[in-house]
């Protein structure tokens, strides 16, 4: 309450202190911030290792930079001999061609490249992925790195071709079933009123004839019976 409480020495120390509280609230709160990021990077990074779908990153040079658990169980590669490695220079590169050569030009154009691409394990065997590569934009929205993400769909696709060929031999049962039925009542006819023409002919060769006919209706009525199953 007092004017000129302080003398000049306490006002030093107080200004003094008041820089040092500064620095040190400015401190603790980017500790904080930082503490932060390293949790979010955290989690990130659990999921990107945890999860199903497979992860590479590339640098603007296209040198492998980092590949997830998921990717080695999808390609049968091992990450570790690929990081640091340039695209060309990868062991899978020729087997998985047209996937890595989608990845070379998202890397020379900046494009996102998306599709199905058919890969080969190291026995040869085929599979199919569908793939994402993008770049990733850094603070200065330069392209600073290329992340390819993958999933195998084999599986998926070989579901659907089947579920395909059972459509198909639904509409084709369902068809003949239908064409079974009508061609049954034509035969019918057939069978029915031949049986009673034989029971009133007389002439031999008009009954032989007829017979001829029953036969032929009756293995038709057999055949009709074998689509219907």
């Amino acid at each position: 309450a007092d004017s000129d409480a302080f003398n000049t020495e306490e006002i030093s120390l107080l200004e003094e202190l008041a820089d040092d509280l500064s620095f040190g609230i400015k401190t603790s709160r980017v500790e904080a911030e930082r503490e932060k990021g390293r949790k979010e990077l955290a989690v990130l990074g659990a999921i990107i290792e945890q999860g199903s779908e497979g992860v590479l990153i590339f640098d603007d040079e296209g040198i492998c930079q980092y590949g997830n658990p998921a990717i080695e169980k999808i390609c049968e590669i091992e990450t570790r001999k690929m990081v640091g490695q340039p695209v060309k220079q990868l062991a899978c590169y020729q087997r998985n061609l047209d996937f890595y050569q989608a990845v070379e030009q998202t890397i020379q154009t900046g494009e996102v490249h998306s599709g199905t691409y058919t890969n080969h394990k190291k026995d040869g065997t085929a599979y199919k992925i569908a793939a994402k590569i993008s770049p990733v934009y850094g603070l200065s929205d330069e392209n600073s790195s290329f992340v390819a993400s993958v999933r195998d769909i084999t599986m998926q696709l070989q579901l659907e071709e089947q579920l395909r060929t059972a459509q198909k031999m639904e509409a084709i049962a369902t068809l003949s079933g239908g064409i079974a039925h009508d061609f049954n009542n034509i035969l019918a006819a057939i069978i029915t009123n031949t049986e009673m023409s034989l029971e009133d002919v007389q002439d031999p060769e008009i009954k032989e004839n007829l017979e001829i006919v029953l036969k032929a209706g009756l293995r038709g009525k057999n055949l009709v019976k074998q689509i219907k199953t």
